[in-house]
């Protein structure tokens, strides 16, 4: 799998000021996503064991009753191991799972009644008398919940002398949270009570709400509880699916909409992000042999590496990658071809004037773009791979420019060799999922999981992924590897939330940002508003020596054919280059819309 990642920086711990008398340690109460998690879910079932790549373990139990349509992240130790660094590239980062929660120090998983004796809170989230931990730091849990939204979390009190209380909900900034509940009552030690919170449909939660839970002593108010609600600014990627058709001329107008629920109410909205499906829907009609266009002159003009070598004869994927990449690249070819013919027709009712004030058109109506751009010297094989070379910059262009879209490619037609269903890239725009996993939308969340930048959970040789603990250990994780048919893949982490937020916060340009500005094609084509980032310059790159190459073939090909000087000046060069751009504006639009 291809692998690049982004620099990755957890959220900072923020260090605040205790307003409350926190608990004496009588009292705690923990927060979780459901009331199966407050009973110690996920975990293992240790009367049914499985083999699982090879190995018998335990089966995981699933957490039927957590929604997941809000992130909640617990910090759950007994569950990583000692392992908790994240990696990157294969180098840890220096940073931990634990350093994206806060800890709460006058809050402690060691409690005491009224005689002094300690009980302890254990994997289950009960009171036991004696624990083998050290570690009874009280870490805050990480609430995620997206604008316009009410959603139901649980609150367990735990008490060693198994008494009652009646408690209060205060928030540290209620910006963003139209209603919660403000009150709940604990009849007895080990109880769970509903909490529920609706966000605004219109304003942002904009920094960090420390949601309290306190109780009245003497008094004195006292902390006995806390859940950090996070910021939750929406995400918005915009998808376009592609229905791929492999051999054949059938039509296919499959609705992805549902699909796309189930991934916004089932994983990303976990974590800010609302998937967006484009009202674009293309097909892609993939042929036997189709491959990619190829621009080195060592290199045979189409590569030999045809799709039909990675599909065998009952239709059954052999090697994702290359189908993949191949369907990547004709999806952009065709793009980049439906361009080309759009200015084509532009530049087809511009007329120059030669010496003699004389009227003629850019490209004859009997002329087309691409036979111009052959007209240079050299062989067949050298003029054809001047063209592809045109083609393949301004698809260089739209792939690589931070334009908000990303693609699935649904295979209508095929299916997979082995239980590999579907393949993401890490960090880039793409995955593709077999005709059956097409209703799996848990594995395609995981692919999709690979595009926003996101590695595996687990250490397996040869991949370089996000943690380096054993594969299965996270119960239910999104990225991680587990068993069941289809796995019981349930949430993304706090750590995973921040990572795909960032890789996200790239796909920023529109079509505002085309600059049709420039003086003349000689000076560059300024496409991009923002010269900052390095990633700029090539992508002008793309643009200069596509919008160059054209305006240079048809000015000199008008005097080479007609045997006349042209009396032309940079107007007529600038009124061909902004048809061009207004063409790629509009390709921005429609791949935006």
């Amino acid at each position: 799998m291809g692998i690049s990642y982004n620099d990755y920086e957890p959220t900072e711990r923020k260090e605040r000021e205790v307003e409350e008398t926190t608990s004496s340690g009588e009292e705690l109460v923990l927060f979780f996503r459901s009331e199966t998690q407050a009973q110690g879910f996920p975990k293992r079932d240790k009367r049914d064991k499985i083999k699982i790549n090879g190995v018998e373990q335990f089966k995981p139990l699933e957490d039927l009753k957590y929604a997941q349509s809000f992130g909640f992240d617990y910090y759950r130790p007994d569950l990583y191991g000692s392992d908790t660094k994240i990696y990157e590239g294969g180098v840890a980062t220096g940073h931990k799972l634990e350093d994206n929660f806060e800890i709460d120090n006058q809050l402690s998983l060691e409690l005491k009644n009224k005689k002094g004796k300690s009980k302890f809170i254990d994997n289950e989230f009960t009171l036991v008398n004696s624990s083998s931990s050290t570690n009874y730091k009280y870490f805050i849990p990480n609430l995620l919940v997206i604008k316009g939204k009410t959603i139901t979390f649980y609150a367990k009190y735990l008490c060693p002398d198994n008494t009652g209380v009646s408690a209060k909900i205060t928030l540290s900034d209620a910006t963003g949270i139209d209603n919660y509940t403000q009150d709940v009552s604990f009849n007895k030690s080990e109880e769970i009570k509903p909490i529920t919170i609706t966000t605004s449909a219109s304003v942002n939660i904009a920094i960090a709400t420390i949601l309290s839970i306190t109780i009245e002593k003497e008094g004195v108010t006292t902390v006995i509880g806390k859940c950090n609600i996070l910021p939750n600014k929406q995400y918005e990627p915009n998808f376009i699916f592609i229905d791929v058709i492999y051999n054949s001329t059938i039509a296919s107008s499959t609705d992805y909409s549902k699909f796309v629920k189930n991934l916004n109410e089932k994983a990303f909205n976990q974590a800010g992000i609302n998937i967006v499906k484009s009202k674009n829907q293309y097909t892609l009609h993939l042929k036997p042999n189709d491959a990619l266009r190829v621009t080195d002159s060592k290199e045979p003009i189409v590569n030999s590496n045809i799709v039909s070598n990675s599909i065998n004869a009952t239709n059954q994927i052999t090697n994702f990658d290359n189908v993949l990449e191949i369907a990547s690249y004709k999806f952009y070819e065709g793009i980049a071809l439906k361009l080309m013919n759009e200015i084509e027709v532009e530049l087809k009712k511009i007329k120059v004037k030669d010496k003699s004030k004389k009227d003629y058109p850019l490209i004859k109506t009997t002329e087309s773009l691409e036979e111009i751009i052959k007209t240079k010297d050299g062989t067949n094989d050298e003029k054809q791979k001047r063209y592809n070379r045109l083609i393949n910059n301004i698809i260089g262009f739209i792939k690589e420019s931070k334009i908000n879209y990303l693609i699935g490619f649904m295979c209508s037609n095929l299916e997979s060799v082995d239980d590999s269903i579907a393949l993401g890239y890490l960090n880039t725009r793409g995955f593709i999922v077999s005709k059956s996993g097409t209703s799996d939308f848990m594995t395609c969340a995981h692919e999709i999981g690979h595009n926003f930048n996101l590695g595996h959970t687990f250490l397996k040789a040869g991949q370089v992924n996000d943690l380096q603990i054993p594969m299965t250990e996270t119960l239910e994780n999104i990225m991680d590897y587990l068993s069941g048919n289809p796995p019981p893949r349930k949430s993304f982490m706090a750590f995973q939330w921040f990572k795909m937020q960032k890789s996200l916060d790239r796909y920023a340009i529109s079509d505002k940002d085309i600059d049709t500005t420039s003086t003349g094609i000689l000076n560059g084509f300024n496409c991009l508003k923002d010269n900052t980032s390095n990633y700029l310059g090539s992508l002008n790159l793309y643009l200069k020596f596509f919008t160059y190459e054209i305006i240079r073939s048809i000015f000199l090909n008008i005097e080479d054919s007609n045997k006349i000087t042209l009396l032309h000046s940079d107007k007529d060069e600038n009124d061909a280059l902004n048809i061009i751009s207004e063409i790629i504006k509009n390709t921005i639009k429609e791949l935006q819309s």
